[in-house]
């Protein structure tokens, strides 16, 4: 069974929106509250995902889908303590 990550048009979403957050295009402002006491963990949890955006690209690009979904559970996951919505 094919996962909708390894068909072209969803691969091709993928990497557009991945476009709009790693700086390649004019930047997507993502706008959250963060739980009191955790701004400058949210703030520094921002940073590191949006530096990590170049790898999840390239995981994208090379049909890597197992570790697109490993990753973005890990990102979802760890959001959510973070104050970020699902």
């Amino acid at each position: 069974m094919q996962c909708a990550l390894e068909q072209a048009d969803s691969a091709g979403r993928l990497l557009s929106a991945l476009s709009r957050f790693s700086g390649e295009r004019a930047a997507t402002r993502i706008v959250a509250t963060a739980p009191e006491g955790l701004e400058d963990l949210s703030r520094r949890y921002l940073a590191k995902r949006q530096d990590g955006l170049p790898a999840l690209r390239e995981l994208v690009e090379a049909g890597e889908y197992r570790r697109v979904r490993e990753l973005a559970h890990d990102i979802k996951g760890t959001g959510l303590g973070y104050g970020f919505p699902l």
